[in-house]
């Protein structure tokens, strides 16, 4: 008998508990639910913002704008309010995640007014964290042009080309590697690499054996055979002008 009552109340217990932690999810459930909200017409303005087109923040501003003067005016209270702004938010977010996944294949700019916003608003939606990182890297793609440009002025290194190869390659692009910007500019930036390493890889050496205190002129004829190939880059068009001289004195500077 004892026993079948304390399983009793053990049950009772436990339904109360039950009914209350129900109690508490409906009521977190009610309190985000905006069909209880007096003014439905700024209802359906919040909602508008998820299914229209992005372009700019315009829309936005304006049911912003609108939401404030309505509890300004007395039409919504204050929860009400919050509740609305909370929405509008997470459905402008969404509608940023929307238009990126959009666009992100065939933009022709870069649309920073969009990344922007996404930015703004990357705690109201996860996925824009994805589309963030991909313009990012988009980004730190085309700041790498000046590296790239600069690999030609200098002395050939196979090192620091194959570092900027894997910088270029690895760059967290995402969805953007078949983007056909971001594709044009990695294809420009390794062409042009890979165009030095040929033209340079296999007569840099020599420019190690003409320098040597003993080299002679027999050293220096094969890269001056080759100077239509050394004068496109800036190291090596210097080299030869300066060392002609020195192999030549008889000889100007060119």
């Amino acid at each position: 008998m004892k026993k079948a009552l304390f399983l009793l109340t053990l049950f009772a217990v436990a339904g109360i508990i039950i009914y209350f932690m129900m109690k508490g999810v409906r009521s977190v459930e009610d309190d985000n639910d905006t069909k209880d909200i007096k003014d439905q017409r700024l209802v359906s303005m919040v909602d508008s913002i998820e299914s229209a087109d992005w372009k700019n923040n315009a829309q936005y501003r304006r049911v912003q704008t609108e939401i404030g003067m309505s509890e300004s005016n007395g039409k919504i209270d204050m929860n009400d309010k919050n509740l609305l702004l909370s929405t509008l938010d997470t459905k402008y977010a969404n509608s940023l995640t929307k238009k990126y996944n959009q666009i992100k294949s065939n933009f022709t700019s870069f649309p920073s007014i969009l990344y922007n916003e996404m930015i703004a608003f990357q705690s109201k939606n996860p996925d824009l964290k994805t589309g963030i990182r991909e313009l990012g890297a988009s980004i730190q793609l085309q700041n790498l042009e000046g590296s790239v440009n600069q690999i030609p002025e200098i002395r050939y290194s196979s090192t620091t080309i194959s570092n900027l190869k894997s910088k270029i390659n690895n760059l967290p692009l995402g969805a953007l590697n078949s983007n056909s910007i971001c594709k044009g500019i990695k294809i420009r930036y390794l062409n042009k690499l890979s165009a030095f390493e040929n033209d340079i890889r296999d007569l840099d050496p020599l420019i190690d054996i003409a320098e040597r205190p003993n080299s002679d002129y027999n050293e220096f004829k094969s890269l001056r055979y080759n100077k239509s190939i050394l004068d496109k880059y800036t190291f090596y068009r210097n080299w030869l002008r300066n060392n002609e001289y020195r192999f030549n004195p008889s000889r100007n500077k060119n």
